[in-house]
């Protein structure tokens, strides 16, 4: 799946949970319709159509967040604001005395200068008049300037320790399939057989699952193993008896 830069990525929006756009109800009913056994009443379909939306509603929102920059280009991004820190760090320290005065005065009559301290406020006549000592007020942008330096550190440290976390995509797609089963199961307790270890089942439960999710998969450029997630899950029979759609 594609992911989004350090300086494009925004963290998602609950407001966009929703499905509507790519899953009208009409497109969620057509669903239920082909592929739910025992969906027979309005009541029934209204609590299926609820059940899909929920499923697809937290499966984008779990798509929206994978998509945020991967670890590798927030640690490159940090790397690349020390680098540039510790250029201009070097060319300051690097600077003659003439050349390093030069800045200093430019920074003592700066009145936006970031100073924290070193200001003194003369009265002349009813004027009031600002002397900031121009070395301080270079020192301490220097040193927040090192502050820097050490924050972009500590943020590729930090990356470096949480490590590899493997295939998120997969995480999310997971839940999303296992949800669709718990449903598939609910609709189904009036088949003549039962669902568990049927394998003539199977292809009309991953049927299900590729009509409820492709285009959740498409819309995020996602590479699917529901195939063989559906068959993890197919296989695993439910712990309890799970209660019916009605109730």
């Amino acid at each position: 799946m594609p992911r989004g830069t350090p300086v494009q990525w925004q963290p998602p929006d609950i407001s966009h949970a929703g499905s509507d756009d790519l899953y009208p109800v009409d497109f969620l009913t057509a669903i239920i319709a082909e592929h739910l056994f025992k969906v027979g009443s309005d009541a029934m379909r209204g609590k299926a159509t609820k059940k899909l939306q929920g499923v697809l509603g937290v499966m984008r929102i779990g798509f929206m967040q994978h998509s945020k920059p991967a670890e590798r280009d927030q640690k490159a991004a940090a790397a690349r604001v020390e680098a540039k820190v510790t250029q201009a760090l070097d060319a300051i320290n690097k600077l003659d005395r003439s050349t390093l005065r030069l800045l200093q005065d430019a920074a003592g009559k700066d009145r936006h200068a970031p100073t924290r301290r070193h200001v003194d406020v003369y009265n002349v006549g009813k004027l009031q008049v600002a002397d900031r000592h121009g070395p301080a007020v270079v020192a301490d942008v220097v040193e927040q300037m090192r502050a820097v330096r050490r924050w972009s550190r500590h943020a590729q440290r930090g990356l470096a320790q949480k490590g590899n976390a493997g295939r998120p995509e997969r995480v999310i797609e997971r839940h999303a399939v296992e949800q669709l089963m718990k449903l598939w199961r609910l609709t189904s307790r009036n088949r003549p057989k039962p669902l568990e270890g049927d394998e003539a089942e199977f292809p009309k439960f991953l049927a299900f699952v590729n009509a409820t999710l492709s285009k959740m998969l498409e819309a995020f450029d996602a590479e699917s193993s529901v195939v063989a997630i559906a068959r993890e899950v197919f296989s695993v029979p439910p712990i309890k008896s799970v209660r019916a759609c009605t109730d």
